[in-house]
């Protein structure tokens, strides 16, 4: 298969996309994410956080993969190495608000729990209608000579 060179003013859409740095800091620690991910890296997760569950063991396992996907290599190292060191610690409040933050410079969004305000009004108390204490509507036909 030969590649074809194309002159970029022909009329294509281009899919090109700018690589970002995506860098965040931990106390001294600077940490490097990998500019993109292979889409196919990114569908052999899905499909394995599919098939994980909802164990807790699943969840901390799915946690080290995503650092080792979207963390450079030496950045991964250290970043899973301070989640367990007592005297410099990523504690679990810092991972819990790093880890939403990291996916969303990929376009993902992490699921968040629903919210516990109700969505309407709350229910008519039971044996009551739902119109007894709507407003009455005026009539739109004609008064009968």
């Amino acid at each position: 298969m030969t590649a074809q060179t194309v002159d970029i003013t022909d009329d294509i859409r281009d899919f090109t996309t700018a690589r970002k740095s995506i860098r965040f800091r931990v106390d001294s620690d600077v940490f490097d994410a990998v500019p993109d991910i292979p889409a196919q890296t990114l569908l052999d997760f899905a499909m394995e956080m599919e098939h994980a569950g909802d164990s807790p063991d699943q969840a901390i396992r799915a946690m080290v993969k995503v650092v080792d996907i979207l963390l450079t290599q030496e950045s991964a190292a250290l970043f899973k190495a301070r989640m367990s060191n007592p005297d410099n610690p990523i504690s679990a409040q810092q991972l819990k608000d790093i880890m939403p933050w990291l996916l969303e410079q990929y376009g993902m969004r992490p699921t968040e729990p629903s919210s516990d305000s109700p969505t309407g009004p709350a229910s008519p108390e039971p044996g009551t209608s739902s119109t007894a204490n709507a407003p009455a509507q005026a009539s739109t036909s004609a008064p009968s000579p």
